[in-house]
């Protein structure tokens, strides 16, 4: 198996490569509330060179209990999707566990971007 390459970008926007798919995340703000996202992945494929450029794909939202495996253009990565999100609700009520004045411990390698887009939010929170 390969790596991928994810290059994330603040403040939630990330870009993979190194896969035959080039996928893009991007998080925002569900109705304001700090429980909830709308995750959009974005799937991108070269244009032909010799050709006309394709149309763009059309926009599809999923219902807020509706599996990612019924958006069949995701094709095998929806599964992997699935998969992601079936982790999302206990990490959140661990979260949730910890309280108000709860401390996440980041681990020192593993997880250094989650560390950094704090540092940065705290940075740009403190302007």
């Amino acid at each position: 198996m390969i790596d991928g390459i994810s290059y994330q970008m603040f403040p939630a926007f990330a870009i993979w490569g190194g896969f035959h798919t080039k996928i893009c995340y991007r998080w925002r703000p569900h109705n304001l509330r700090v429980d909830q996202t709308l995750m959009e992945v974005l799937l991108f494929k070269e244009c032909p060179a010799d050709g006309p450029r394709p149309d763009p794909a059309p926009y599809r939202l999923l219902g807020e209990h509706e599996p990612w495996a019924s958006a069949t253009e995701l094709e095998y990565l929806a599964s992997v999707f699935d998969q992601d999100q079936s982790n999302l609700g206990p990490v959140q009520q661990g979260l949730y566990d910890l309280g108000e004045e709860g401390v996440v411990h980041f681990g020192r390698y593993s997880e250094v971007r989650c560390r950094h887009i704090h540092v940065m939010v705290d940075k740009y929170l403190a302007r």
